[in-house]
């Protein structure tokens, strides 16, 4: 369930919109009265999501694997929205602007769901010739936009990612860095840059501990933010044009933004093929939609 957009709660109508009358008469002049009306409104959204991801990998060679990743995506939707007439310009006349029941303030809501499949992954990696002190490896990675995007289903875009990795492996302690580029066809997905640093600490020979500093720069995405937007309106009784300011939500494109977040878990090997996993993300940052806490669950079977 996501909580938060660019650090706007999505659930308590802190996002806000504001909705103006058609200029229809001389451009700018007001001539007009019920011009001056506007309806403010409070958004509240709900998102919930749920990824169940199927992952088959195969060693071509000692040194080289091949992945393919298959997502089914759940998605659940609903929002409401808290609509207020601010009669400005027509408080002598209320029935100028009025909703379909009479009134000036109505809610409305609506809600939905999607399921199907979202955007495959193809992946291969290549171990690099190393020694017992560090490991190297390098990844190359395309997502293909097979996930419906109207349905919230998958990005439409292609993306393409190559990453290198570096593992220092210990006895029963090892740290590891990851960095990589992803750029992205059309204009639906910024290109970024991803980078991760962690380790893996096996404290039994069966279960072993792991935790992640997990960070994300989007080198051309949207930004929202409140601000404050100055309205004009004629004051009937004072006969002069007045203004006042409504907080609103601006949106600013090509931004570089930064997401942060740490991932804790363990992987239990409960037989000698079987490894469950389990872990959280947690989030450290408020760019784009964020979740406080993600859960993540897994098991894995090799032979």
């Amino acid at each position: 369930t996501f909580d938060r957009f660019d650090g706007l709660d999505l659930r308590d109508g802190e996002i806000t919109l504001l909705f103006v009358h058609e200029d229809v008469g001389i451009p700018d002049s007001l001539d007009f009265l019920a011009e001056g009306d506007v309806i403010s409104s409070n958004l509240s959204l709900k998102i919930d999501t749920s990824v169940t991801s199927f992952v088959a990998t195969y060693g071509v060679t000692e040194m080289f694997d091949v992945g393919l990743i298959v997502p089914v995506v759940d998605i659940d939707v609903s929002y409401a929205i808290a609509a207020q007439i601010e009669r400005l310009s027509t408080y002598q006349t209320p029935g100028t602007h009025q909703f379909t029941d009479g009134s000036s303030a109505k809610t409305f809501g609506y809600s939905g769901s999607a399921h199907g499949l979202g955007d495959i992954t193809l992946r291969g990696k290549w171990r690099l010739p190393t020694n017992d002190t560090v490991t190297l490896a390098g990844t190359a990675e395309v997502r293909f936009p097979t996930g419906d995007e109207l349905d919230l289903l998958g990005t439409g875009a292609f993306q393409g990612r190559a990453s290198l990795l570096m593992a220092l492996p210990g006895a029963t302690f090892s740290p590891h860095v990851n960095a990589g580029f992803a750029a992205a066809s059309g204009s639906t997905l910024s290109d970024e840059v991803d980078y991760r640093a962690g380790f893996d600490w096996a404290v039994d020979p069966k279960m072993t501990l792991a935790a992640d500093l997990i960070g994300q720069t989007l080198l051309s995405a949207d930004r929202a933010f409140l601000g404050k937007e100055s309205h004009r309106f004629f004051e009937p009784q004072q006969g002069r044009i007045l203004s006042t300011d409504f907080p609103v939500l601006f949106q600013e494109s090509d931004q570089v933004r930064n997401r942060l977040q740490a991932a804790v878990g363990a992987k239990i090997n409960v037989t000698g093929n079987v490894l469950l996993s389990g872990s959280g993300l947690i989030a450290l940052s408020n760019d784009g939609l964020t979740d406080d806490f993600s859960a993540l669950a897994g098991i894995d079977y090799s032979s």
